[in-house]
């Protein structure tokens, strides 16, 4: 079992919580992701939702973006002190917008694991490819694991193969943005479900 660095999450998680004391983190750009989101919702008749990363859910409480959805999503947030344990039931789609490049390196797969294995339908990712405005109060930039294209796609091929979740997932999608710049946001892959399924048959047929 791939399991994550306990040590070196709590240690990025109190750098987190200083960040949230601070109120440094804002859901300016999180409308971007709403369509996407909405269309997925509908696409596989998901009923229930998980933002896993939701920061103080004040994309919800406030700006009410999952009415475009007409479903309330549980939210988790290991830096947030009121939803920082993880529910223990899965949910038909997940929703993880500028979380995974605040992760470090050590923790990617066994974090990826995890979300496949607490969805039935889909799993919604945002992932930033650029350097965050902010910094760590350890002086690091918030977007701790800063990596290609190419090497996301391969770490959640290698996820979706070591999970237990249901192969039957509809869809996941990857989209990346730069941070702060909403105007180079754009769709890097619809549907990665096809091709990782396409990696692993031929694999299994050599």
């Amino acid at each position: 079992m791939i399991t994550k660095n306990s040590e070196l999450e709590r240690y990025y998680i109190k750098q987190y919580v200083e960040l949230h004391k601070n109120n440094m983190f804002n859901h300016i750009g999180f409308f971007l992701n709403v369509g996407f989101i909405a269309h997925l919702v509908k696409t596989t008749g998901a009923k229930s939702l998980l933002d896993y990363g939701s920061g103080d859910g004040k994309q919800y409480t406030e700006m009410e973006f999952h009415n475009a959805w007409g479903i309330m999503p549980s939210l988790y947030d290991p830096a947030i002190e009121e939803i920082c344990v993880l529910a223990d039931e899965q949910f038909d789609g997940i929703i993880c917008t500028d979380v995974m490049e605040h992760i470090p390196h050590q923790n990617i797969i066994p974090t990826l694991i995890e979300l496949f294995n607490k969805t039935t339908k889909f799993i919604y990712f945002n992932i930033s490819l650029k350097p965050a405005s902010k910094m760590l109060p350890n002086g690091e930039n918030c977007h701790i694991t800063l990596e290609s294209w190419e090497w996301w796609v391969n770490k959640i091929r290698t996820a979706y193969e070591l999970a237990e979740c249901p192969r039957e997932i509809a869809t996941m999608q990857v989209y990346t943005h730069a941070y702060q710049q909403y105007d180079t946001f754009h769709v890097v892959s619809e549907n990665l479900i096809p091709k990782i399924m396409g990696d692993i048959n031929e694999s299994d047929n050599r």
